[in-house]
C-alpha cells in the first residue's frame, strides 16, 4: 500500500462513508486467556461505540509507511492451500461469518503475539470499491 491508498481507506472510516459490514473482536488477558468476544453487524452497534471504533481504526492507519505501517510480504509457499495467505483470504471471503476461521485467527494471534498485558484483537469486514474510470471515460 502507498500513502494515497491508506488515505482512501481512512476516508471510508466515517459514519457518512461507512463501508464496514461486520465486526468481531476478542479481549485477551495478560495470561493469554480470551475474556470476552464480540461478533455482530457493525451498524447495529450504538452510535457512541461506532465513533470509538472509527477513532481506533483511523489511529491504526496513522503514521508513515515503513515505520508505523508495514507492507507484509508473503512468500509463494504461503499461497498454497493451508498457508498463511490462503488462510487470510478464506477469512476475508467468509465476510467474518465463519466462527471457526475467526477462532483460528484469534488462536494464531494469541499463540504468536508476546505482550505482557491485556490486549484487544479487532477484525472488521469492509466492502471497499476501488474508484476507477470505466471504459467509456466515466
Amino acid at each position: 500500500m502507498n500513502r494515497k491508498e491508506v488515505s482512501e481507506i481512512k476516508k471510508l472510516l466515517t459514519p457518512a462513508n461507512c463501508c464496514i459490514s461486520r465486526i468481531c473482536s476478542c479481549y485477551v488477558d495478560s495470561e493469554k486467556n480470551k475474556r470476552t468476544e464480540l461478533k455482530e453487524a457493525f451498524l447495529s452497534l450504538p452510535e457512541e461505540e461506532t465513533f470509538k471504533y472509527f477513532t481506533i481504526f483511523k489511529n491504526s492507519l496513522s503514521g508513515s509507511i515503513g515505520k508505523n505501517l508495514i507492507n507484509m510480504r508473503f512468500p509463494i509457499l504461503t499461497e498454497a492451500e493451508g498457508g498463511t495467505q490462503d488462510f487470510l483470504m478464506r477469512l476475508r471471503d467468509s465476510q467474518l461469518k465463519d466462527d471457526s476461521l475467526i477462532e483460528e485467527f484469534y488462536n494464531r494471534v494469541i499463540a504468536n503475539y508476546e505482550y505482557g498485558e491485556n490486549y484487544y484483537i479487532i477484525l472488521i469486514h469492509c466492502a471497499y470499491d476501488i474508484p476507477s474510470k470505466s471504459t467509456d471515460g466515466f
